[in-house]
């Protein structure tokens, strides 16, 4: 049986970051006395009455913890120095000759060690935030991909059968996520809107029968579907298909060539497997597929499913985060959760990041001014609009991941030119007025906390807490150190 393997997805970095480290220090306690008594055997070879070898032109004995600490850091380099005294000290008691403590030496090797370890620690803080970096622009690409094919989908099928509905497939996602939304503040709502959920992939991935399992701590819950459609039979865990997608968390598919219409028809096995797995390799469901259309069962078809599962998995996944923010509005709730995440990550990583603040007084242009700031934003920018009841004016907020001071500058001075180009106004007619902010430079909090409250931001509070915990798991770079230039981004449009 040959699988077809839908999309690429990469374990969640965290998580393999987490293993990688715990696989490495549970090397660490063999390898380093490994090391250091393969060294004091060639030492035995060549002199053995200088272990240490002190006699020498050079102090050869020095690599050892030379190598640890640029392996595993100046505390693993330390131990194999007190493991190399150790022994020496051992075999001069085994030897009758006095032994006294090679003082200098010691401290020569403790500095060598020293300098592994710490040269060690600055491309390993190095290396983690280009890591960090790299993630935004994978969620950037993953987002860039599901909607490029949500759209080219949408459009086929209002050409095709949504012509007197009206109702295209992004607008239901959209009203997908918001009934995740709205459906709980416990995570995540999955078990009460499983069956509009089915109900959606089974309309637009045109499922004759299938059914949507829970999957928990990397699980399938088996035993009772949260919802299904038509004539869904009994399945077990062995089944090599769903083994398959929650081994690789990707869409696959029995070969459409080994079937014929009368073996489809009489199967009972499953035919595809899709596991609900979003821009951050949580695994939330896997959608079993039991029968299909004869002329849906290929690669295109599958493609456009998985697609359509990953951008409900993200909803999922929203509406899991989202659980944990006291607000009504889901844009609110998704732009806060991106601009805690910038927070930590400016704190934690050095990276760059800015606020701008776009104040709009003439209600008239505001609509259109708002949609051409959306249309010509940066993928990576977070756009939101507040306008409260009652306010005279209404205020965009644009978070700017991966930008320094000198993008969120150069946004600000060419915003008059934007406004003249696509709306031919000047900032006086448009009662714009534009305040800007770098989280870079107001690491604090309190001229983030100011500037927020000063717009009306309706989470400063809870914000401020944010803040603070961020700060104090600052990571320490060196002093003067500022963020590699090949983590800006700054190929902007017009604004």
């Amino acid at each position: 049986m040959a699988v077809i393997d839908m999309i690429n997805r990469c374990r969640h970095p965290a998580s393999l970051n987490a293993l990688l480290r715990r696989l490495q220090e549970g090397t660490a306690w063999w390898e380093v006395p490994t090391i250091t008594l393969v060294a004091l055997g060639v030492a035995w070879l060549v002199n053995p009455e200088d272990l240490l070898t002190l006699s020498s032109r050079f102090p050869w004995m020095v690599l050892a913890p030379l190598l640890v600490g640029l392996r595993y850091g100046f505390a693993w380099a330390a131990l194999s120095t007190i493991l190399l005294l150790l022994a020496d000290s051992l075999h001069a008691r085994w030897l009758g000759i006095p032994w006294r403590t090679p003082g200098g030496w010691l401290l020569g090797t403790l500095a060598v060690s020293l300098i592994a370890g710490e040269f060690r620690e600055v491309w390993e803080r190095r290396l983690i935030r280009l890591e960090r970096a790299g993630r935004y622009r994978e969620a950037r690409m993953a987002e860039f991909t599901r909607s490029y094919h949500v759209l080219k989908r949408s459009h086929a099928l209002l050409e095709q059968e949504l012509a007197l509905n009206g109702f295209s497939l992004y607008g239901a996602l959209q009203d997908i996520r918001r009934q995740l939304l709205a459906a709980s503040d416990e995570a995540p709502c999955l078990a009460e809107c499983a069956h509009p959920l089915l109900q959606l992939l089974t309309h637009y991935g045109e499922v004759q029968s299938g059914a949507l399992f829970a999957v928990r701590e990397g699980r399938v819950e088996l035993q009772e579907p949260l919802a299904a459609t038509g004539h869904f039979p009994m399945v077990d865990g062995y089944d090599p298909l769903i083994v398959r997608a929650m081994k690789t968390a990707r869409a696959c598919c029995i070969e459409p060539a080994t079937l014929t219409r009368h073996s489809l028809a009489a199967s009972g096995r499953l035919l595809a497997c899709i596991p609900l797995v979003d821009s951050q390799g949580n695994n939330h469901a896997l959608l079993a597929v039991h029968r299909l259309p004869f002329d849906c069962l290929n690669a295109t078809h599958l493609e456009r499913l998985a697609v359509l599962c990953g951008h409900v998995a993200d909803s999922l996944d929203l509406a899991r985060v989202a659980g944990n923010v006291p607000h009504g509005d889901s844009d609110v709730c998704a732009f806060h959760v991106q601009l805690v995440r910038c927070i930590h990550d400016v704190a934690a990583y050095r990276l760059n990041a800015g606020l701008v603040a776009v104040r709009i007084g003439n209600f008239g242009l505001a609509p259109a001014l708002i949609e051409s700031m959306r249309m010509y934003r940066r993928a990576l920018d977070k756009v939101l609009v507040l306008n409260e009841a009652g306010s005279e004016h209404c205020i965009a907020l644009v978070l700017m991941p991966l930008s320094d001071s000198q993008d969120v500058d150069a946004y600000v001075n060419e915003f008059p030119d934007f406004l003249k180009k696509y709306h031919r106004v000047d900032m006086g007619t448009a009662e714009v007025v534009i305040n800007a902010v770098s989280l870079n430079d107001c690491q604090t909090g309190n001229a983030l906390t100011t500037f927020l409250k000063g717009i009306g931001y309706p989470l400063v509070a809870r914000l401020a807490v944010s803040v603070e915990h961020a700060g104090n798991q600052g990571a320490v770079l060196e002093e003067g150190e500022s963020s590699d230039s090949m983590v800006a981004d700054s190929n902007r449009p017009d604004a």
